[in-house]
């Protein structure tokens, strides 16, 4: 994959960032009924769960699976993931998830 062929996001300031930011906020999560998710592991598991995806979202340097083909994928600069994370030592991707609905019986 050639990253420079791709749009790389670098300001915090970019409208997108903001709200990926507002993510971690409960009242923006549940009026957006999204989510962040952060590393590699916990995206497999939102695929194998068929969640829907809005992107997923990669440090420039992050390796990325190539089963995440299918899907949207937001390069960015290390301070722009730097601000949407929220773990010490991130691993690099992170993805913004649809909420599932919860059928009541």
């Amino acid at each position: 994959m050639n990253i420079g062929l791709m749009k790389l996001i670098t300001s915090i300031q970019n409208e997108q960032v903001k709200n990926w930011r507002k993510l971690q906020t409960k009242k923006y999560r549940t009026r957006t009924g999204q989510f962040i998710i952060e590393g590699h592991h916990l995206i497999e598991e939102a695929i194998h769960s068929n969640f829907t995806m809005e992107t997923i979202i990669v440090n420039e340097q992050a390796a990325i699976s190539k089963s995440w083909s299918d899907y949207a994928i937001t390069h960015v600069s290390d301070e722009v993931f730097k601000s949407i994370t929220q773990t010490s030592t991130p691993q690099g991707v992170a993805a913004v998830v649809h909420m599932k609905e919860i059928n009541e019986r």
